[in-house]
């Protein structure tokens, strides 16, 4: 079994661009989530760290065999209070997208998600075998 990754970001993005070429205003706000992919007797667990997003800012869905992940979440601003000038913030993530291809033994009716201390959960369950029946014949 291996899952495909879609890439949905910025193929050709250059570090050095981003770093010295844009804006020190500029904020990026989608970032690749990290992402491990356990394989169990059942099926498959996918692992997405998303620290700061609440259980209500993601979307997991299946599309043509396409296993969907993202969260978007607003920035919260405190009014009132003096705003720190940040020259460069990485130490944020707004929003993320990671799509992965699903084997075709993976059960599309059985997607289970939790969250769990910052970490999106999400159970695939394979296909039950199918196992030829056998039909006894009484001999008369």
């Amino acid at each position: 079994m291996t899952f495909v990754k879609h890439q949905t970001a910025h193929p050709f993005r250059n570090a050095w661009n981003d770093f010295f070429l844009s804006p020190a205003w500029e904020q990026q706000t989608t970032q690749q989530a990290a992402v491990n992919i356990l394989e169990t007797e059942n099926g498959f667990r996918l692992e997405v760290v998303a620290p700061g997003f609440e259980k209500e800012n993601f979307s997991v869905k299946i599309e043509k065999s396409i296993l969907t992940v993202s969260a978007k979440k607003e920035t919260q601003k405190e009014e009132g209070a003096a705003q720190p000038v940040f020259r460069r913030r990485e130490f944020t993530q707004n929003a993320f997208e990671r799509s992965f291809k699903l084997p075709e033994t993976i059960d599309n009716e059985q997607v289970n998600a939790s969250l769990v201390n910052g970490i999106l959960l999400v159970d695939l369950v394979k296909k039950p075998e199918l196992v030829p029946a056998v039909k006894n014949i009484s001999i008369a």
